[in-house]
């Protein structure tokens, strides 16, 4: 399985930060971004998204239950 790294920073992707930016762009993210580096674009602490992944995985987000690293 390829694995995907940071459009930013370049760190190695977990599951739930790529299924967070499908969730974010439809399914059609063009570039892919770890929390940190998201939370700096929007502005916000990482803890923030971090709290809002665990709200999209627990209410059954389709991208949370694909398997992609």
């Amino acid at each position: 399985m390829k694995r995907l790294a940071c459009a930013a920073c370049g760190a190695p992707m977990t599951n739930d930060e790529i299924a967070f930016c499908l969730h974010l762009h439809g399914g059609a993210a063009a570039r892919f971004l770890c929390v940190k580096c998201m939370a700096a674009d929007f502005g916000c602490p990482p803890e923030h998204l971090q709290k809002k992944i665990g709200l999209l995985r627990n209410s059954g987000c389709r991208y949370f239950a694909e398997t992609y690293v």
